[in-house]
């Protein structure tokens, strides 16, 4: 095949040229680099990883939660299973507490969020100042409630469960 290129030198340029326009309206056209960007911000991902009865542990909920804790650990992080054993317990504790009537009230939430951040230099609650925080370290003011919710209904249902001991 090679003699026979090297007897037909036009052809043998034509074919060489008609390859490498080819390639390059390939790579041009195929080239899609914004096919990928769910990647780069999982933390916004509504994708289910878990469901629970009627509730579901998403993608972004893992991945804020592991930057979370890679915080506070100092930059190690902990293994997704982990976390995702860890969320779809809270989950199940939150099924358990709804089931038997033993959900946190609003004032109860209440309550404990005042509890929890309270100022120490004795200045009164600034909603402004617990929004910043709560959004910066836990994703939404919306996650950090029903975080807070979740512990005290817990904590009732832990009550529960031990009182007849």
């Amino acid at each position: 095949m090679l003699n026979y290129f090297r007897r037909l030198e036009r052809t043998r340029n034509f074919v060489l040229i008609l390859f490498a326009v080819v390639m390059v309206a390939s790579l041009v056209l195929f080239y899609a680099p914004s096919r990928d960007t769910g990647l780069n911000n999982l933390s916004s991902s509504n994708e289910t990883a878990a469901k629970v009865g009627s509730e579901i542990v998403t993608v972004g909920e893992i991945v804020t939660q592991k930057e979370n804790l890679s915080q506070i650990y100092g930059g190690r992080s902990l293994p997704a299973k982990m976390l995702v054993d860890g969320m779809v317990r809270d989950r199940i504790l939150r099924v358990e507490t709804n089931r038997l009537g033993l959900t946190a009230s609003d004032a109860e939430v209440a309550d404990e969020i005042r509890q929890r951040n309270k100022p120490q230099d004795g200045k009164p609650f600034d909603i402004k100042v617990y929004e910043q925080n709560v959004t910066q370290q836990y994703g939404s003011v919306r996650a950090y409630e029903q975080m807070v919710r979740d512990s005290l209904s817990s904590q009732k249902l832990e009550a529960y469960i031990t009182s007849a001991v």
